[in-house]
């Protein structure tokens, strides 16, 4: 048991020092698994954090995550706002995976234009950010956390027939290994398009969760 970890509260997160996607993840309750989870993980790999529950308020509207997710660049001392994108709470989530594309889709912005300006030195040139005259959206649909093995991956061509949605990208599928350490990179499919307004988004939302369907074994 790390000393002094008690002292300072539960619940806490374990998570990975150098890592992304929420992989290797998670939220320890009480002492015992923490115990549990200590003794699996290599020394110096993790770190333990305080929890900080969700506020209450859907930030979009109902039906979204009680936060949203702000996409920044800093560069010689200055910090940039290049966007936020709002998140959803169930299983199909707005993914960290998707900002590259949303930046691109939805502002112009080639966020790997800026990163590999900055690397060699460059300032990065940024005006006013255009207003976007609607919502991008990419959904990652996630396997249930107790799955071990997908055995099906149904009705993921039925969502392409939901108003907005554009292109449907499966990858994880029949036979695959899945594992919740994965983060949200271990997603069955990628549904992205867009939409005029937050409303319509939880709409689409709403559909994907109710034709798609992914079967597994623990």
């Amino acid at each position: 048991m790390p000393r002094g970890v008690v002292d300072g509260g539960l619940p806490l997160v374990l998570k990975p020092r150098r890592w992304t996607s929420s992989q290797d993840t998670e939220l320890i309750s009480d002492e015992e698994q923490l115990r549990a989870a200590v003794a699996v993980i290599a020394s110096g790999r993790m770190l333990l954090e305080g929890h900080i529950p969700d506020p209450t308020m859907p930030q979009t509207g109902a039906g979204s995550a009680p936060y949203v997710s702000v996409e920044l660049i800093s560069s010689s001392g200055m910090v940039d706002v290049l966007g936020m994108s709002s998140r959803t709470p169930s299983r199909a989530s707005l993914s960290g995976a998707g900002v590259h594309f949303r930046m691109r889709r939805a502002l112009g912005i080639d966020t790997v234009q800026l990163v590999m300006g900055l690397a060699v030195g460059e300032e990065p040139m940024l005006g006013d950010l255009p207003v976007p005259d609607g919502v991008v959206f990419r959904f990652d649909v996630q396997p249930d956390a107790n799955i071990r093995r997908i055995t099906a991956v149904d009705r993921l061509n039925a969502v392409l027939h939901s108003s907005g949605v554009e292109q449907v990208v499966p990858r994880v599928g029949r036979r695959d290994d899945f594992s919740w350490r994965n983060g949200t990179l271990g997603f069955a499919a990628a549904v992205i398009g867009t939409a005029p307004h937050h409303q319509t988004v939880r709409r689409i939302r709403d559909d994907v969760l109710g034709c798609v369907a992914i079967s597994g074994t623990q």
